[in-house]
């Protein structure tokens, strides 16, 4: 059985069990750097309500032999009666500047990875990258994601530039306090264990992302962010990306060369960052005396 069969068998399944949600389709979604994925997409007649769901880990699971078919489909119906849907978006919302100008926010992504996809969707560039716009959308069980890509057709339904989107996309996210964290501390969490204290010199960097920690690089966008982090540290920032959902940030008194910092950030792409989530290979600085952002290696 190949992948798009495991997609329609879930499919098949759920047609059958799931009256309203009578919608379901499958799908190959454009991700990010290149990489498309399947999807289920579910819906009902009534209404333009409509869920995404990644088939990519069940299939991975299935084709290493940790589940079968059934199961898949079975924990998948579980979730969606659970309101547990990975996103539910109003589709009829997107046709509405009033709904999406309070909804949008940026992504940041790499830009030579992404030519294909930057030549459908409004963007612009800063740097290596590119700025784009997604719409965040509320899942059933009260937590949000970040998931829905605007294209170039919307901008041109609601007859707005890009320099509006992009306004009210960078005044969505500056009204939101963005996360900023020890990195010894995050990772002190993770492992459970309680926290203390920590100097900056005993563990000089931090973490930067947004508060659902989706697509939080794009926090480096915000020039308060940047300067209120630079009057923290009373310093210059090297800001390391670690993924499209966050960057590392430290004090320039803490590293004399950017270029080990560099060969650093290609080898952890490519050994530990899967590929749609990789942000870039190069190293930032941000100077809080006026040159702003820039490219360090």
């Amino acid at each position: 059985m190949d992948k798009i069969e495991f997609a329609n068998g879930i499919a098949d399944y759920l047609k059958e069990k799931m009256m309203p949600y009578n919608k379901i389709e499958v799908r190959y979604m454009e991700r990010l750097n290149g990489v498309k994925e399947a999807s289920l997409l579910v819906g009902k007649d009534t209404g333009h309500g409509f869920m995404v769901i990644n088939i990519e880990p069940f299939w991975r699971d299935y084709s290493k032999g940790r589940c079968s078919l059934e199961g898949s489909s079975k924990y998948i119906y579980d979730q969606i009666n659970g309101e547990e849907m990975l996103a539910h978006f109003d589709a009829e919302g997107l046709t509405d500047w009033n709904y999406v100008k309070d909804n949008v926010y940026p992504r940041l992504i790499n830009t030579e990875l992404n030519k294909a996809l930057l030549e459908s969707v409004p963007h612009r560039e800063c740097l290596d990258l590119s700025v784009v716009y997604g719409i965040r959308a509320e899942m059933e069980n009260g937590c949000r994601t970040n998931s829905f890509l605007l294209r170039s057709r919307h901008m041109r339904l609601w007859k707005k530039t890009e320099q509006e989107i992009f306004n009210a996309a960078m005044r969505n996210m500056e009204k939101e306090q963005p996360s900023f964290k020890n990195m010894a501390s995050v990772l002190k969490e993770l492992a459970g264990l309680s926290d203390c204290e920590i100097s900056q010199e005993e563990s000089p960097m931090y973490v930067l992302s947004n508060s659902d920690y989706l697509y939080g690089a794009a926090e480096i966008l915000s020039e308060t962010t940047l300067e209120n982090i630079s009057d923290y540290f009373k310093d210059e920032l090297v800001i390391i990306p670690s993924s499209l959902h966050e960057v590392l940030i430290m004090p320039k008194r803490f590293c004399d060369d950017y270029q080990t910092l560099a060969r650093m950030v290609r080898e952890v792409n490519d050994s530990q960052v899967i590929m749609k989530e990789r942000l870039s290979y190069h190293v930032y600085a941000y100077d809080r005396r006026g040159g702003g952002l820039r490219m360090a290696s």
